[in-house]
C-alpha cells in the first residue's frame, strides 16, 4: 500500500514552488507531500522501516545523463537530498529494499552497455506500433540484469544472462525476490534466494506477467498480467517481444501461491 501511494506522488503531482501539495477534491489521502522538484522521477518504494525511498530519476540536475538511475532519500530528515546511488552507467530500474534496510536491489544495463539504450521508438528498427499517433510502449532490454547493493555501492549479480530480468521485490520474510523474466522466450514471472540462487519460474501463460508484489507474510504474490487470448494477439506481442519491448495495455490483477 504505501509503495502505491509513494508511486502516486512521484509521477502525477503537478511541481509547485511549495513544499506541499493536495488536490481540495481528493477525500481519501491526507499529508500530502512532494518530495522532488525536478527531472522525471518514478518507482518509488519504502523501505521496510519507512525510512527511506529508493527511485529512479533521469534528471540533469542530479546528473543522470540520459537515462534513469536509482536514488536514495531520507525521509527523516527534511534537509536531505537524493543521492544517487547507483553508478550512471548504462540504464537502471526496479529498486527495492531489503529487510534489513541496508542493502537493495535493482536492475541495470551498464555491464552489457555503458551508454543509454535507445527507447524502442527511437530505433532504426523501431516496430510498425511506433508510428501510431500515441504510440505506448515499455523497454524490456534484454541486457536487464537484477544485481544487490550492499548499501555501500558494491554490486553482486543476481542474474547474469542475455534476457530480460527486471521487476524484482524482495519478500517481507527477506528470503525471496520475485522477478519478471524473459529467459524462458516469454515474460514471465519467476522465484529466486535472496543470494540469486534456486531460480524457479512461477507463470506459465503466453503474454506479460509482471509488477509482482509479496504479501505480508510472504506466501502469496499480486501482479498484473495481459494474457494473449488468440493467434493475431499472440502475434504481435512475440514480435513487440523481438523488439524488447512489450505493450502494457489492458491489464488485468491476479494472485498466485508462491509455492
Amino acid at each position: 500500500m504505501h509503495s502505491a501511494v509513494t508511486f502516486l506522488l512521484f509521477n502525477f503531482v503537478i511541481p509547485t514552488l511549495g513544499g506541499t501539495i493536495h488536490y481540495e477534491q481528493e477525500k481519501h489521502l491526507a499529508n500530502v507531500t512532494q518530495l522532488t522538484f525536478t527531472g522525471v522521477n518514478a518507482e518509488a518504494y519504502f523501505s521496510f522501516d519507512g525510512k527511506e525511498i529508493l527511485f529512479q530519476a533521469t534528471d540533469s540536475e542530479k546528473g543522470t545523463g540520459e537515462c534513469d538511475q536509482i536514488f536514495r532519500l531520507r525521509l527523516d530528515d527534511p534537509a536531505s537530498a537524493p543521492v544517487m546511488v547507483s553508478n550512471g552507467k548504462g540504464r537502471t530500474t526496479c529498486s527495492f529494499f531489503l529487510n534489513d534496510n541496508r542493502r537493495f536491489i535493482y536492475s541495470t544495463t551498464f555491464h552489457h552497455n555503458e551508454t543509454c539504450p535507445l527507447h524502442v521508438c527511437k530505433r532504426d528498427d523501431a516496430p510498425k506500433e511506433c508510428n501510431d499517433r500515441h504510440p505506448y510502449l515499455w523497454d524490456v532490454f534484454n541486457d536487464y540484469d537484477i544485481v544487490l547493493d550492499d548499501g555501500n555501492g558494491t554490486l553482486t549479480f543476481l542474474t547474469n544472462d542475455s534476457s530480460y530480468d527486471a521487476e524484482g521485490v524482495v519478500s517481507p520474510d527477506g528470503k525471496s525476490i520475485v522477478f519478471t523474466s524473459s529467459r524462458s522466450g516469454d515474460l514471465e514471472l519467476w522465484l529466486m534466494d535472496i543470494d540469486g540462487a534456486n531460480k524457479r519460474q512461477v507463470t506459465n501463460i503466453s503474454g506479460y506477467d509482471g509488477g509482482a508484489f509479496f504479501s505480508p507474510d510472504s506466501t502469496k504474490l499480486v501482479f498484473r498480467a495481459n494474457h494473449v487470448k488468440n493467434a493475431e494477439e499472440l502475434e504481435k506481442y512475440q514480435e513487440l517481444l523481438r523488439h524488447m519491448a512489450v505493450s502494457p495495455s489492458l491489464m488485468d490483477i491476479y494472485t498466485i501461491n508462491v509455492d
